[in-house]
């Protein structure tokens, strides 16, 4: 509400274990005029606790933000800017070498040098809001974010470019069903499938079907 929301993600394994390679990104709808905070672990205000931010300034361009040791920081401005109200895929990525932004799967042509490491401060991950000190959040988001995700390495162009084109998505069916007759689509399509013999089985990603190679399918509803 451009106020007082914000989601806390608590510290975790696997977040303190990305230190070399990330990816933030989302797709965010953005009521521009102040600086608005879509991914933060940056207490601004307390150095040794300074790991990572993306933001979007007033004019809508973007900023990236590393750490390496919880003090100084690295900081990656795009060229480009974002519209104001509209809906639009964004990323930022460093493989340890490059920081990169990636606005609707298009790489902006500013990079920087990135730190070679990511310093995991241990502290909570803060979406919508910037964490300036402990008992300070400041520059809320005045908008929509969707689709938010942290990647322990840096997608390839390729990658985000296929992020950003799910946009796009007509169907899709996680297969997580144990029992019924129909698999859901959760693409919001209302494209559910009909269940003709496969069954549940552990996947690559929770659950999956396991088809027969003779006459086990799917049809759509």
């Amino acid at each position: 509400d451009g106020v007082d929301d914000y989601i806390e993600i608590p510290s975790s394994a696997s977040l303190d274990a990305i230190t070399t390679e990330i990816t933030l990104m989302t797709w965010v709808k953005a009521n521009l005029g102040a600086r608005q905070t879509m991914f933060d672990r940056y207490l601004a205000d307390s150095p040794g606790f300074r790991s990572l931010e993306f933001d979007i300034n007033e004019d809508g361009t973007m900023n990236f933000a590393l750490s390496s040791d919880g003090q100084a920081a690295t900081w990656l401005t795009s060229a480009n800017a974002i519209d104001s109200a509209s809906w639009t895929h964004v990323a930022a990525t460093s493989n340890g070498s490059t920081m990169k932004i990636y606005i609707n799967g298009v790489l902006d042509p500013n990079t920087k040098t990135s730190p070679s490491s990511i310093f995991p401060t241990g502290k909570p991950i803060i979406l919508g809001m910037w964490e300036f000190n402990a008992d300070a959040l400041e520059s809320p988001l005045t908008g929509i974010m969707d689709e938010a995700k942290i990647y322990s390495r840096a997608l390839s162009a390729d990658e985000i470019r296929e992020q950003y084109s799910i946009g796009s998505l007509v169907a899709h069916w996680p297969f997580e069903e144990t029992s019924g007759t129909s698999t859901a689509d959760v693409s919001g399509n209302g494209n559910d499938g009909t269940i003709n013999g496969p069954v549940s089985a552990t996947g690559k990603i929770d659950l999956a079907f396991q088809f027969d190679g003779v006459d086990d399918y799917i049809e759509k509803e």
